[in-house]
């Protein structure tokens, strides 16, 4: 797992809004969108919900966030 993309993940998750996270990090909202997709797909599951208010950790999501955490210490 890309440690890039696990901060582009964390930092999200961190602000609830992949807005502002494309704000912060430098990258457009789509390719914010991508790289989450990307996280998703190699793990074969859904980590995070996305609506327009925002976004929130699935189920599975607030149980592997912890692995990412530690990933990048």
């Amino acid at each position: 797992m890309d440690t890039d993309k696990c901060k582009v993940l964390l930092r999200t998750v961190q602000l609830g809004s992949m807005s502002a996270t494309s704000a912060e990090l430098g990258y457009t909202p789509s390719g914010v969108s991508y790289i989450i997709d990307t996280i998703e797909a190699e793990l074969g599951f859904k980590i995070l919900n996305r609506k327009q208010s925002g976004i929130s950790l699935t189920e599975a999501g607030e149980q592997i966030l912890p692995s990412f955490e530690e990933l990048l210490e």
